[in-house]
């Protein structure tokens, strides 16, 4: 099955009340709720569809399913996968093969488990370009015609989020089909440079690591003055090379551009930090979200 709308009309709100009718019949088991990012799968209490499948990260080679996550599916039967639109016809292919060995089970689709894709494909799409609904001609074409396999599709189309304001709604509608109006071209533009109510509290998104390091560099004086704590400054120290080189090493310790660590983080209690890879999801701490720093004193941190 496949349940689509744009975000607003009740996708995360339909994936909870199913958790909760599964739960009210004593079958929670029989369901694996999951999503193609991690913050995407903390949003709706589930878990990455890479991790449920043991499916393979950008490059890596095909993985099999294992004897654990084999345990994890024997009883279930429903798999819901939200943020579709970041699936690829090469995810969809392993997912298939995956679950199929899982199962024990060659014939059908998906081993025989029911699958509902959940999202809107005007969203965030795939990085591989091999999306589910196009035929193109590739080794994962095989993909598409797991996808051609769906045989519902329900569209939500309700907008719930924005109810409360019709000319917003309206406004993000024709902005989400590219082809916004005039009037939401001029109202958009009437908001550059408007007055903010909290600023310092507003997330800002740049294009380059020395602007960035500036402003945090900015803000945490700020944080650091207002509160009257004093800035801990922590230093790499890189334990261990594994899966580096020793040049990378160096750049970290350095602070040169294009690597995967700053060589000093300076932070202070209470300063909301960013991290870029999955440790728990279900405790919400997966990529692209950030958490406070609660600790009270200096801390030693090593580059991974």
């Amino acid at each position: 099955m496949g349940v689509f709308g744009e975000g607003g009309t009740g996708k995360s709100c339909l994936i909870g009340a199913i958790c909760a009718w599964f739960a009210l019949l004593n079958r929670q088991n029989e369901l694996m709720v999951t999503a193609t990012t991690g913050t995407a799968a903390f949003n709706v209490g589930g878990i990455t569809l890479h991790s449920a499948a043991n499916l393979p990260i950008g490059k890596q080679k095909k993985k099999n399913i294992g004897r654990i996550k084999r345990n994890d599916w024997r009883n279930c039967h429903y798999l819901i996968i939200d943020e579709v639109s970041m699936m690829d016809c090469k995810m969809l292919v392993n997912l298939n093969t995956n679950l199929r060995d899982a199962k024990s089970l060659n014939d059908g689709y998906f081993g025989g488990v029911n699958v509902i894709f959940m999202g809107d494909f005007l969203q965030l799409n795939t990085v591989s370009q091999l999306d589910v609904y196009v035929n193109k001609p590739s080794e994962w074409e095989y993909g598409h015609h797991l996808w051609r396999s769906i045989n519902a599709v329900v569209l939500l189309t309700e907008q719930m989020r924005q109810s409360d304001n019709p000319e917003w709604a309206a406004a993000l509608q024709q902005i989400r089909l590219r082809k916004p109006t005039p009037e939401d071209i001029e109202m958009l533009n009437s908001r550059v440079g408007a007055s903010l109510e909290c600023p310092a509290s507003m997330l800002m998104v740049v294009c380059c690591h020395n602007l960035r390091d500036a402003l945090n560099k900015e803000r945490l004086q700020k944080a650091s003055q207002s509160s009257d704590i004093p800035i801990t400054h922590c230093l790499a120290n890189i334990k261990s090379r594994a899966k580096m080189s020793l040049l990378e090493a160096y750049n970290v310790k350095g602070g040169r551009s294009k690597v995967q660590g700053d060589g000093m983080l300076s932070v202070i209690p209470g300063a909301p930090l960013l991290i870029t890879k999955n440790i728990d999801i279900p405790l919400g701490i997966s990529n692209l979200r950030c958490f406070k720093l609660t600790c009270d004193r200096p801390c030693e941190w090593r580059h991974c």
